[in-house]
């Protein structure tokens, strides 16, 4: 008896890995369709312009709390990135650098929804190593913010979030 119900629950949950993957290739299909190839220009959160971040922090941006998150504390960057879907069934959004197109962003649909995607940010590179970072996408793939690795990166879980603290946000704006 047990072994039944041992093989009914790994048959259930073989169905739903199944389903889930053609879900997931489903939202690809229908993302990839409207966004590949698309380009999109970039804008960082900071607290403070330029020059007083490099004084404070050494680098730029230095971060947004939530309040400003939520206002106009956005700075045009020098770049654009474009969105790939490559056969492995990711959804990257790369930069163009010295030539070359480096990874910044690489989505993971695990579900039919675009809410289902699980994100992941690399420093670049020839072989980037991805790590999970928090991220939203906004009406579909036309708008993607997330904070990127680094000191000031907002925790992937939210119970460990604090709308105090400085995050580092970069978003990609559909042009």
């Amino acid at each position: 008896m047990r072994k039944i119900g041992l093989a009914v629950l790994l048959v259930s949950v073989l169905i739903l890995s199944a389903a889930s993957m053609g879900y997931s290739q489903s939202l690809l299909s229908q993302l990839k369709s409207q966004y590949d190839g698309a380009t999109y220009r970039v804008v960082q959160c900071s607290h403070a312009p330029q020059d007083r971040c490099f004084q404070e922090a050494g680098s730029f941006p230095c971060g947004c709390n939530e309040v400003q998150y939520s206002g106009a504390n956005w700075y045009q960057g020098d770049y654009t990135v474009h969105v790939a879907f490559p056969s492995d069934g990711t959804i990257v959004f790369l930069l163009r650098w010295l030539g070359q197109d480096v990874p910044w962003l690489r989505g993971i649909p695990k579900g039919p929804n675009i809410q289902d995607i699980s994100w992941e940010a690399s420093g670049g590179g020839a072989n980037p190593q991805w790590e999970p970072v928090w991220a939203i996408a906004v009406n579909s793939l036309s708008n993607i913010i997330y904070s990127p690795p680094g000191q000031l990166k907002r925790p992937v879980d939210s119970s460990q979030y604090g709308s105090y603290s400085l995050y580092n946000y970069r978003q990609f704006l559909k042009n």
